[in-house]
């Protein structure tokens, strides 16, 4: 099949970038000129794994680049083709490059190859499934430092074991995005590292280094496999903060020559120092010392009329109190149980109730070492409704500083206050790791070519980011819904749409035993992949999608679905969308 190239030549002292586009036999092209992002306004999100935002202060030139083939390439022979290529010279600067694309072997019996391979000598990561009937997922991720005059290039390729039946491949799509001069962590190991270990060992980890609050984009990939021809597994984790946030498993079909994909999107919401709504006890609240009397933990109304809430803020059930019956101008102080923190960058958000006439004083008090401070205050009867407010706690940066909500009953019984949904956001480092583990001592499990990064999405280029993510696994015996998120672009443009998880299936061997999975944008669906464990119905695969997509001003729907077609169950674990503005 011919192979059209497509260059387009701008000056570079114009400010203007060399690009090639090549997609290996189609004359379709993406080209992106710099364009100046501004933004102003402010980030949410909630730890529950949604996220929406905007970015503040005035943005930087960003420049990105994007390929995609999306119909079926082949290739039947064992030489290396390409299915996707992005190629030219970058503006100076750094560079998150991703690619996904779906694989398959058109013979269920040989093996399907394929690889991301950076400036036609170095492979970033590659995998080689037997089980090729069906279409996997393939993603690979790597930093790029650009110097703004060298051509760079970066292909999908694919090759086949044998010359009798060709690999497919197709929704092959490559990204390059110009990151900003800081707010960025990466960590790239692609050394090989082996271990018949069972328990968890590390292959490489890095830290994102938060110095404001925010929400960040972790993008990741890994190459693991097992050494040995046997229904034994190699298994890989991603931990993030100590928490397992992804995981891949895979027993070897028929060949140690296998190698399987761990790679996916992963939100890292703001770590918060404490997250309470007391739906189980008071959390990292006690009760402190020196005053009246305790604040108290309840659920539906306070026992007297005209006071207090009827239950807890929005969809809570608990809420701590102040009772103010018999307990007149009394003062209540509720702690945060540690010994000291430095605020420099942190908050502290929580929902209040304040209704009765007769309502006292409510105060969020800072210890600076030599006394409490007041940080907020409010007072008075504020109707019969939570309110929710968020207090910067800057002004009382450094080491050492606590926190009390001290809380004063009125004059008579028409003064019960209430605390809900209480979130200490302190700017925190996230450790980040690559594991590996193999389920038999007798084997060797194997990793390398481990790929890490994270970037700020509260820098204004992301200005209208959207993301959700589910930890843990899901099933259905029928078709269910992943990761979900709705969202409304500001003003139409263009964002890059990724989508995750890892897949598999409560049985094996057959095609009735499969699992089917894909993601959608406002019911469309992209980048559907059907998997079957082989030999294993414990493995889990990789399952990944992108796309470039120009978005209207209306509210969008981004999803993952999965299905279980004929029998057993189908599972899904660990599933992430993310939405981010392109210029």
């Amino acid at each position: 099949m011919p192979r059209y190239s497509i260059l387009i030549f701008l000056a570079l002292s114009l400010g203007i970038v060399l690009v090639a586009v090549n997609c290996g036999g189609t004359k379709t092209k993406k080209v992106y000129i710099p364009i100046l992002v501004t933004g102003t306004g402010t980030g949410t999100s909630t730890s529950t794994g949604t996220g929406t935002g905007t970015g503040t202060g005035t943005g930087t030139v960003l420049t990105d680049y994007y390929a995609e083939r999306l119909n079926v390439v082949m290739n039947a022979s064992p030489s290396w083709t390409n299915a996707c290529v992005l190629e030219g010279v970058f503006e100076a600067g750094t560079y998150l490059v991703v690619a996904t694309v779906q694989v398959r072997h058109s013979d269920p019996a040989e093996k399907a190859w394929c690889r991301l391979y950076y400036n036609e000598t170095t492979e970033v990561n590659s995998i080689c499934y037997g089980d090729g009937a069906y279409f996997h997922s393939f993603m690979s991720s790597n930093m790029l430092t650009a110097d703004g005059t060298t051509s760079y290039s970066y292909a999908i390729q694919i090759r086949d074991g044998t010359l009798a039946y060709p690999v497919e491949s197709q929704n092959a799509a490559i990204v390059a995005v110009k990151l900003p001069t800081a707010n960025y962590d990466s960590n790239e190991d692609v050394g090989q590292k082996s271990t018949s270990s069972t328990s968890p060992m590390l292959h490489s980890e890095m830290t994102i280094t938060e110095t404001t609050l925010s929400d960040y984009l972790l993008v990741h990939s890994s190459t693991h496999w097992l050494g040995a021809d046997t229904n034994s597994q190699s298994l890989s984790d991603l931990m993030v903060a100590g928490t397992v946030a992804s995981f891949s498993a895979r027993a070897p079909l028929g060949s140690a020559e296998e190698r399987c994909i761990h790679s996916g999107f992963r939100p890292v919401g703001i770590q918060y120092l404490a997250n309470d709504d007391f739906e189980t006890g008071l959390g990292n609240w006690v009760n402190g010392t020196g005053d009246d009397a305790d604040w108290s933990r309840l659920s539906g109304a306070t026992t007297s009329t005209n006071t207090g809430p009827t239950g807890g803020n929005g969809s809570s059930t608990w809420y701590v109190y102040t009772e103010a019956t018999s307990q007149f101008n009394y003062d209540f102080f509720l702690d945060l149980n540690s010994s000291g923190f430095d605020f420099t960058n942190g908050s502290v958000a929580f929902a209040y109730h304040m209704y009765g006439i007769s309502m006292g004083t409510l105060r969020l008090m800072v210890w600076t070492g030599a006394a409490w401070e007041c940080a907020w205050t409010m007072s008075g009867d504020q109707g019969d409704q939570w309110f929710s407010t968020e207090v910067d706690l800057n002004s009382f940066a450094g080491a050492g500083r606590m926190l009390r909500f001290w809380g004063t009953t009125g004059p008579n019984f028409e003064s019960d206050m209430a605390l809900d949904d209480i979130k200490v956001k302190i700017p925190t480092d996230v450790n980040v790791g690559h594991y590996f583990y193999s389920d038999s001592a007798s084997y060797f499990s194997y990793k390398e070519q481990v790929h890490m990064a994270a970037f700020r999405l509260s820098d204004p280029q992301w200005t209208g980011y959207a993301y959700n993510f589910e930890t843990g696994e899901k099933s259905t015996t029928t078709t269910d819904n992943s990761a979900s998120v709705a969202f409304t672009p500001a003003a139409p443009g263009d964002y890059l749409l990724m989508a995750s998880c890892q897949v598999g299936a409560s049985a094996f061997g057959d095609n009735a035993t499969r699992v089917e999975v894909w993601w959608e944008l406002d019911g469309a669906e992209y980048d559907r992949m059907e998997y079957y464990p082989q030999i294993r119905s414990e493995d889990r695969a990789t399952f990944a999608g992108m796309r470039r997509v120009s978005l209207d001003a209306s509210a969008h729907t981004f999803r993952i679905r999965f299905s279980r077609p004929q029998s057993g169950t189908a599972y899904i674990r660990d599933a992430s969308v993310v939405a981010i503005p392109l210029p």
